[in-house]
């Protein structure tokens, strides 16, 4: 007649051993996914300004960000004050897409902290989008000359609040 605790043992053995082993599996599939499958790709389940670029590689991402480039050139600024509107073409006020920044930014999602933070990343990355916004590089001698250049600009220094 089988002793009960020996019986134990051997279950308590089994499910460690089947826990270890889903550990080494699930371990071994992130190592081989990340390093392996996505080397030099975009993670997965990544969206830039809400389009999905999860999978791109470097080809595909410069095409992506050259079109978000050219779409942020042609939009327009609007400024809304009391007495009128205006409006101007992004380039005119030097508000421009920052590719280098955003590239890095987007090749770097899900694969910067420790590792615990990069393997938690990749667990979430089956789950739920990782989303990212766009970059932008401001020109402030080109907004400067285009305010300039406003028929009515009244352009004064910032003072300082002051009770009397």
């Amino acid at each position: 007649m089988p002793c009960v605790p020996d019986a134990l043992q051997r279950a308590l053995f089994w499910v460690a051993a089947g826990l270890g082993i889903v550990v080494v599996v699930v371990v071994g599939a992130w190592i081989l996914d990340e390093k392996v499958i996505h080397d030099g790709l975009v993670v997965r389940n990544v969206t830039l300004a809400g389009a999905a670029v999860g999978g791109y590689g470097p080809a595909d991402l410069e095409a992506r960000l050259a079109a978000m480039a050219a779409d942020v050139a042609d939009d327009t600024l609007t400024i809304d004050l009391p007495q009128r509107v205006i409006q101007a073409a992004n380039v005119e006020v030097g508000v421009a897409l920052d590719v280098t920044d955003t590239r890095s930014q987007v090749m770097a999602a899900g694969r910067s902290g420790n590792l615990v933070d990069q393997f938690r990343s990749w667990i979430m990355g089956f789950v739920e989008p990782r989303e990212l916004e766009e970059r932008y590089r401001y020109d402030d001698a080109t907004l400067e000359a285009w305010l300039a250049d406003l028929p009515d600009a009244k352009l004064r220094d910032p003072v300082e609040p002051s009770f009397s």
